[in-house]
């Protein structure tokens, strides 16, 4: 089967990360035997190179869909990449397959609002559709009224337990070194974009809370974004600067290794466009429990007692509650039935035992 892949989000050499799910995803096609051309978009760093790569891919992507032979084609992120696949489905029509992902259903802001009516487009146009959770399925199906037979869940690809997994405790000798870390303390960590509604503010003042009361731990945020400047101001004036540990985008590899030091893992997201959250199974993956937001697809997978803690949504008190319970159980029987649970919950995601269920979709 020749697929023609179409994505405004990819990685590139000086954005290895942007994107990386979709590489994924059509690598693991590729696999399997698909054969896979590719319409795609790198990220732009200033606004006039991303008008001309934007002109560049619609231009092309129109081309190639016209005059290339193809069996289907596959679109990630519905709104944007959808528009050159619409307007070539005018003259030449081909079976078309959507990944959808979060902010291309759950608009963050004026302009992705604007692009819902080509979601919809797409959408009502496509043979089948590929959400990354349960949840994200029911989400998308009372948001366009689309029946659930038509919707297959797909986990982003999923986990790569050759980089994600337990660690020693010599092999992490040289993150506890270089971040200073004290070990008779817990060690808290989030990682993900500094971005609206992630939830970093819930953290800091949950990190707060915790000082006031005179408890100490290891703090880590680890992550870049547009609202940077905003977390490090927080940070300030809660006097928090020699607290918290900050790190900026991290290897794969390295973030492995940040999430297996670490005791627990905090994901205190209230995106509605959460449609997963693959950090917090990486870092089950590495044998850490996940103290995450009662909201979106964490509601799904993380379950009170068997493999972390859930908290009430946006609530800094109801965090701060649950990280000064983990004290109590750090070393226990009941720490390491956390542990255990954390495991098994990654297993499911693990890239060999969910790639026949991508592979089915298009079969």
């Amino acid at each position: 089967m020749k697929l023609f892949v179409v994505s405004n989000m990819y990685p590139d050499q000086a954005h290895p990360y942007y994107g990386i799910f979709v590489e994924k995803m059509c690598g693991q096609l590729e696999k399997s035997g698909f054969d896979c051309d590719y319409g795609v978009m790198t990220k732009s760093d200033n606004k006039f190179q991303k008008i001309m790569s934007y002109f560049s891919f619609y231009f092309l992507t129109i081309i190639k869909l016209l005059f290339s032979k193809y069996d289907a084609v596959y679109v990630h992120y519905a709104s944007h990449s959808s528009i050159p696949v619409l307007a070539a489905n005018l003259f030449k029509k081909k079976p078309i397959y959507t990944n959808l992902h979060g902010s291309d259903v759950v608009p963050e802001n004026t302009q992705q609002e604007k692009m819902q009516k080509y979601t919809k487009r797409i959408l009502s146009k496509s043979k089948k559709i590929i959400v990354p959770s349960e949840y994200f399925k029911n989400y998308v199906c009372d948001k366009y009224n689309i029946d659930k037979s038509k919707i297959y869940v797909y986990p982003s690809g999923g986990i790569n337990n050759k980089i994600f997994h337990q660690f020693t405790k010599e092999q992490l000798s040289d993150v506890v070194d270089k971040y200073k870390l004290k070990t008779n303390i817990p060690v808290f960590t989030m990682a993900g974009r500094i971005s609206t509604d992630k939830g970093w503010d819930t953290f800091v003042k949950a990190i707060k809370i915790l000082k006031d009361q005179g408890l100490k731990a290891n703090y880590i945020i680890v992550g870049t974004g547009h609202e940077e400047g905003s977390l490090n101001s927080l940070i300030d004036n809660y006097g928090l600067k020699n607290d918290i540990i900050r790190i900026p985008l991290l290897s794969q590899e390295q973030l492995a290794k940040i999430y297996a030091v670490s005791d627990y893992f905090v994901f205190p997201t209230r995106r509605e466009g959460e449609s997963l959250g693959l950090v917090a199974i990486e870092s089950m993956a590495c044998g850490t429990p996940v103290i995450a937001s009662d909201f979106a697809a964490p509601r799904y997978y993380v379950k009170d007692g068997y493999n972390g803690f859930k908290f009430e949504v946006n609530n800094a008190d109801a965090l701060a509650e649950q990280m000064i319970k983990c004290y109590g159980i750090n070393g226990s029987d009941e720490y390491s039935r956390l542990v255990n649970g954390s495991l098994s919950t990654a297993e499911e995601y693990f890239e060999e035992r969910i790639i026949d269920k991508l592979v089915r979709v298009f079969d």
